[in-house]
């Protein structure tokens, strides 16, 4: 019996643990193969980490990744995906990014920024910072930036729980060369204290109540 019971228990908490941990993005590691699961405007393609795109490698850049502005036909490119996040209350948002820009226009600045949003009410939270060219002089810069993101979001606030995360690269006057990849995207459900507390006090009542129950039997067979 007691063994059961505590097999019962780490079924539960693998659960539990498995519905915290769930990623709400759908290929956001781009290892289908494919952009499946994503949304585009103008120029994004998919390419593998060896294609050398950026100039060297690029640490979080793994396997495939999506790569926003490649060509120079389009001034605004886009990567998103919808998703759902009724019944939570926070979220954890992480990718991977590099920006490589170059820069040739007097005062105009190319711009590449991740948006959160409740699309349907219009509430928008700037998941990144605004990585942007410096638009100081109309010579040619290049610079290659790149990180990894991961901030916990509050989405009580949100009017619908419908969310999208959008991924954008501007590109403005002169040539448009600046690009910028995304890797390894994730939205996972943060557990809210409260349930964490209760779930722990659920446990620590299993195990003792197994505790005593292994006690009283082991006082019987005496």
């Amino acid at each position: 019996m007691r063994t059961n019971l505590i097999s019962a228990m780490c079924v539960v908490s693998l659960l539990w643990l498995g519905t915290a941990n769930a990623n709400l993005i759908r290929n956001g590691d781009f290892e289908t193969g494919t952009l499946d699961g994503w949304k585009v405007a103008n120029d994004v393609m998919l390419t593998a980490a060896t294609s050398g795109i950026f100039s060297g490698p690029v640490d979080g850049m793994d396997g495939n990744y999506a790569v926003l502005g490649y060509g120079t036909n389009a001034n605004t490119n886009r990567l998103w995906q919808d998703f759902d996040v009724s019944g939570f209350n926070t979220v954890q948002v992480s990718f991977d990014w590099v920006f490589d820009f170059q820069d040739q226009a007097t005062g105009v600045k190319d711009v590449f920024v991740s948006i959160l949003r409740d699309f349907d009410s219009g509430t928008v939270n700037i998941t990144l910072d605004r990585l942007h060219s410096t638009g100081n002089d109309n010579k040619l810069k290049s610079q290659l930036l790149y990180g990894s993101y991961s901030e916990i979001i509050d989405v009580s606030s949100f009017a619908t729980t419908n969310t999208r995360l959008r991924f954008q690269l501007n590109e403005n006057v002169g040539n448009l060369y600046s690009k910028a990849g995304i890797d390894n995207v994730s939205v996972n459900p943060v557990p809210e204290p409260a349930t964490m507390l209760l779930f722990g006090t659920g446990l620590v009542g299993l195990i003792a109540f197994s505790r005593r129950k292994a006690r009283k039997q082991d006082t019987s067979a005496k």
